[in-house]
């Protein structure tokens, strides 16, 4: 029986078995990554990085990793929403379906293709500035709507 198939990428040539890092292409035939082009740190994207919606939460350490790395973005990419978002991440050990942005990365929606702990986790020494940043004022919005609350409580109990 032949097992030999042919695909597109290879321009005609006979596939007999991946090449794994010898392979010269950027992806896959079958859209994995196999190299990260750039320096370690960022990766650019290509036709292949779509950004999904993920709407719940997802239990994930990926805020805290140092593989979630900086997507470079040459070009406009948008939210499934349609939101323009400037600011993009992507798993290096490529873990994830598609890109997440900041947002989605510091409250807990990253695409992850498998659910469940990291083999590849490696700690971050502190949170990412941006992220800090982001988290920093989401609890002062926070507090702020919470003593709203509370003033707004106490005006309607006192009438």
């Amino acid at each position: 029986m032949d097992n030999d198939h042919r695909f597109p990428c290879l321009d005609g040539h006979t596939y007999s078995g991946c090449l794994g890092q010898a392979c010269s292409a950027d992806r896959c035939w079958n859209g994995r990554r196999v190299q990260f082009a750039g320096v370690r740190g960022t990766i650019t994207v290509d036709a292949f990085d779509r950004p999904l919606k993920v709407l719940r939460y997802t239990a994930c350490d990926c805020a805290n990793c140092l593989h979630a790395v900086d997507l470079e973005v040459p070009r406009e990419l948008r939210s499934p929403g349609g939101r323009l978002i400037k600011r993009w991440t992507i798993c290096e050990m490529g873990l994830w379906a598609g890109p997440a942005s900041l947002y989605n990365l510091l409250n807990h929606r990253v695409p992850l293709r498998h659910v469940g702990a990291c083999a590849s986790f490696v700690a971050r020494p502190a949170l990412r500035p941006e992220l800090q940043r982001q988290r920093e004022a989401d609890q002062e919005r926070s507090r702020q709507r919470r003593a709203r609350l509370r003033e707004a409580k106490r005006n309607h109990e006192a009438a």
